[in-house]
């Protein structure tokens, strides 16, 4: 997946799935970070990407999640995602 997309430079983040939560098109993963003050981090995944890891991703596992960052402006606010490209297994 990650090969379709033009960008050279990523984001990666390691840590441990604290939820997966379903959505009809862009479902999404929490992951707890952080090593002496846990932390929280949302990503966003395209459904068939989802589709094809869903059985993979049980909470508690530690992943590596690769993803970039996109903002869109919206009624005077800024808001931004965390979309995810690749995971891989830590």
């Amino acid at each position: 997946m990650i090969q379709d997309i033009p960008q050279s430079n990523f984001n990666q983040i390691k840590g441990f799935i604290y939820e997966i939560s379903e959505h009809d098109e862009f479902p999404s993963l929490t992951l707890e970070v952080g090593h002496n003050t846990k932390r929280y981090a949302n990503f966003f995944l395209k459904r068939p990407y989802y589709d094809s890891i869903l059985d993979m991703l049980v909470v508690g596992s530690k992943i590596v999640v690769t993803y970039f960052l996109s903002s869109r402006k919206k009624h005077g606010r800024w808001y931004t995602m965390a979309n995810v490209l690749r995971i891989d297994w830590a």
